[in-house]
């Protein structure tokens, strides 16, 4: 293969890629559902992510910073 057409199909394959992408809606999720529901792995014992190492903690402590100042 020459140089030339390997590096003319490199550059062809991300906007081929793009064109094939679907652009309907995903099946089974509401259009009008606007909520975001995060379901944890485990019980939340502790608030407070910097005391405890809990990765369930540290994810609730990111969704409640996500949600107050991620506007």
């Amino acid at each position: 293969m020459q140089r030339r057409s390997l590096l003319k199909a490199a550059a062809a394959a991300p906007a081929a890629s793009l064109s094939v992408s679907p652009s309907g809606p995903a099946i089974g999720q509401d259009m009008r559902a606007r909520t975001l529901r995060m379901v944890p792995q485990a019980n939340l014992t502790s608030l407070d992510p910097i005391w405890t190492t809990a990765g369930v903690t540290e994810n609730h402590g990111w969704t409640i910073f996500d949600t107050l100042y991620g506007l």
